[in-house]
């Protein structure tokens, strides 16, 4: 089944279910309640500044919450009723995750661990899909990198999501819970521009856009699989449909296909120079040895094992996600200044 046809057939599934959404005017969260609002179904948007995305008219019934998810009883009370939860709320910077490891933990592991307990407690088992991170493998892993491999996290972000998703696999396999894992790649695409670790990717566009040079750290010979943003929407939506083939699992969620940083930095800077008419120069900055260890590994992920399972797959190749990246963020074309000559 073509991905289109098999979207719109997973999106038939969510008809008159109640979901809920952590994070929901996030990244991710953003895009699937976007996705999600065309389907005449129930659902609950949680944020600590919720937005409601001037989304119009809806078919489906959606709601604004502003939460603090690290509140039990509050999560508690939202997750009662529901039929699935999205939970992509996160502390998303390794930084920080390491200076203040306790506070890591209430809000990268807490939060999931009383959703699951909330479910024990009240009877009712929604399906519960958490982002995760493929870092959890570590510094250079076998390539490409299945489900088989073991953990390796290096960073307190990387064991806080680890210990998060092994308490929801612990609670699926005693039948307290249902749900699954997606240990998500470098993830790409319009929307945020990334304020901390995480939507580097965003900020170098916005920076080869406005003609300041791309700083590659490091050799930039490290590889990475960049996944396009609607291709990991698809892939959340997927998951609870065929809670069959995925419950009680974690999986790797990527393109197959490994980039080197620096040819990607070299690729926005080309397609910026050619869209506005100004060059944009990629610079190397540093040796490799200083860089901390996470940023020196290479990455390329084998999704097969989650392709199996609900038939999904990547659409978009890395040209046309950069292309669709660029133009998202392109300023109206009075604010483009004239090439210089």
């Amino acid at each position: 089944m073509d991905q289109k046809r098999l979207l719109a057939k997973t999106l038939r599934w969510y008809r008159g279910k109640r979901v809920l959404v952590t994070g929901g005017s996030g990244y991710l969260g953003s895009k699937l309640i976007r996705l999600l609002a065309g389907t005449r179904c129930e659902i609950h948007c949680v944020d600590r500044l919720p937005e409601k995305q001037g989304l119009g008219e809806t078919a489906a019934s959606l709601r604004f919450h502003r939460a603090d998810i690290r509140n039990k009883a509050v999560l508690a009370k939202l997750a009662a009723g529901v039929d699935v939860i999205f939970h992509f709320a996160a502390q998303t910077s390794a930084h920080e995750a390491d200076a203040d490891p306790a506070g890591d933990f209430r809000f990268n592991v807490l939060p999931l661990f009383n959703m699951l307990e909330a479910c024990r407690s009240g009877g009712k088992r929604p399906i519960i899909v958490f982002a995760s991170t493929v870092t959890a493998y570590g510094v250079n892993p076998r390539l490409p990198v299945s489900e088989g491999q073991a953990d390796q996290p290096i960073t307190v972000y990387d064991v806080h999501k680890v210990a998060a998703e092994k308490y929801l696999l612990n609670y699926c396999a005693r039948g307290l819970a249902r749900g699954a894992a997606l240990r998500l790649a470098n993830v790409y695409g319009p929307g945020t521009s990334g304020k901390k670790d995480r939507g580097i990717f965003n900020r170098m566009v916005q920076r080869a856009l406005a003609g300041e040079p791309l700083t590659v750290y490091g050799s930039g010979n490290f590889y990475r699989d960049y996944v396009y943003v609607d291709d990991v929407v698809r892939a959340f939506l997927l998951a609870p449909a065929n809670i069959r083939n995925v419950n009680g699992k974690a999986f790797i969620i990527g393109t197959g296909k490994g980039h080197k940083v620096k040819s990607v930095f070299r690729e926005i800077a080309a397609l910026a120079g050619k869209r506005t008419g100004r060059p944009v120069r990629t610079v190397c900055k540093g040796a490799d040895s200083a860089l901390h260890p996470a940023d020196r590994r290479n990455f390329i992920a084998d999704p097969s094992a989650f392709m199996r399972a609900t038939g999904w797959k990547p659409e978009f190749p890395l040209r046309l996600g950069l292309e669709a990246t660029l133009e998202s963020f392109l300023p109206g074309p009075s604010e483009i200044p004239p090439p210089r000559k």
